[in-house]
């Protein structure tokens, strides 16, 4: 065998050895919520966020991280967008590639898919896991990111429990219960789930790693700056808090002021606490 061709030959064993041991990554993300300002929390404000389409500002960059520093380590990485919005009203490409998200295959409903959000997402992430080939399966890790005003949790959760997936699940807090606890109540966080009520959570999380000092710095920037955490996420908790107060049951209108007064006194007292802690 000539000089060449064993440089040819050992070239080659090179490459194969490299891709039998380099592992797979998807990210799959919901949308609304997740990555963009939607509030679906409350009914009028998913019309007024739906119009803006405007994204939470620490994520385009968070996924650059993610993709940038596991394609750095030597992995294969596909970003997969799964959302319970109807395509006929949504361009979600459109949205990806004006904020600078990574780019990925979107997946949106229309007419035919089905009418529950939990079973559209479960049988669509299935068929994307299901397309893999076995050696993609062999080496598969996944990063799962939602939130928890519909069903991400429970969809992600039970895919990694019933395929036995090597996953990491992030669910951004907006119904604000896995954040902060009334009187009387626990927190609503189920085991294996992290959770995230503003990026800042991500630093101290098994993501961090995978973040660059540049996107630290911008989440600790815009914590500075007051812009981490959405007006709509503090409505949120003011509204949970009056609740729970029964404010719209007081004797009069001037209790029913004052018990929502307090309210928001309440909540300004925890968030400002949220914030205080490292």
């Amino acid at each position: 065998m000539t000089v060449m061709k064993k440089i040819i030959h050992l070239c080659l064993l090179s490459l194969l050895l490299i891709n039998i041991g380099q592992a797979k990554t998807l990210v799959i993300s919901d949308i609304d919520d997740t990555m963009k300002m939607t509030n679906n929390m409350s009914s009028l404000g998913v019309i007024a966020h739906f119009l803006k389409n405007e994204p939470f500002p620490v994520m385009p960059v968070l996924y650059q991280d993610l993709k940038g520093l596991l394609e750095a380590k030597g992995e294969s990485v596909d970003f997969f967008y799964v959302s319970g919005g109807y395509r006929a009203i949504f361009n979600g490409d459109k949205f990806i590639k004006k904020n600078n998200f990574p780019a990925g295959k979107m997946y949106l409903r229309n007419l035919k898919s089905p009418t529950s959000t939990f079973t559209y997402k479960y049988l669509t992430i299935t068929k994307i896991i299901e397309d893999l080939s076995s050696e993609d399966r062999k080496n598969l890790v996944i990063y799962f990111f939602g939130d928890n005003a519909a069903f991400d949790a429970d969809v992600y959760w039970q895919l990694t429990r019933e395929l036995k997936l090597n996953s990491h699940i992030f669910i951004r807090d907006v119904q604000t219960k896995a954040t902060f606890a009334l009187e009387g109540e626990t927190l609503a966080q189920a085991k294996g789930l992290n959770y995230f009520f503003t990026e800042r959570d991500l630093k101290k999380s098994a993501v961090d790693p995978l973040l660059s000092e540049v996107t630290k710095q911008k989440i600790e920037t815009l914590e500075k700056e007051n812009k981490l955490l959405p007006d709509y996420t503090v409505k949120t908790l003011i509204k949970r808090i009056s609740t729970k107060n029964k404010c719209i049951n007081q004797s009069d209108l001037a209790a029913v002021f004052k018990c929502r007064k307090l309210a928001k006194q309440k909540a300004k007292q925890l968030i400002n606490e949220y914030f205080s802690h490292d």
